[in-house]
């Protein structure tokens, strides 16, 4: 149904090693209809994510929290590191 995201940079762009660094959160929302390979997924689903961001000689970096209100999930620590 929706997405909000905010993010702040935290570092300014350094051009010599490519680098750049910033700071964010993200809230979504979302109806789920017959799941597939969750059942006991079903209405109004919520995601929240707090993250790091950094591009880098390695490529893109990402370190963060994400999770959900529903009570029956934990949230996971998360990093992720290149392009999928």
């Amino acid at each position: 149904m929706g997405v909000v995201r905010a993010e702040y940079r935290l570092l300014r762009p350094i051009p010599v090693i490519g680098l750049t660094a910033s700071a964010g959160l993200s809230y979504e929302l979302g109806r789920m209809k017959n799941p597939f390979t969750e059942p006991t997924l079903q209405g109004a689903v919520d995601s929240y994510s707090l993250y790091l961001a950094a591009n880098s000689p390695l490529g893109p970096m990402y370190f963060g929290y994400a999770g959900t209100s529903q009570q029956s999930r934990s949230g996971r620590f998360y990093f992720f590191l290149g392009t999928p």
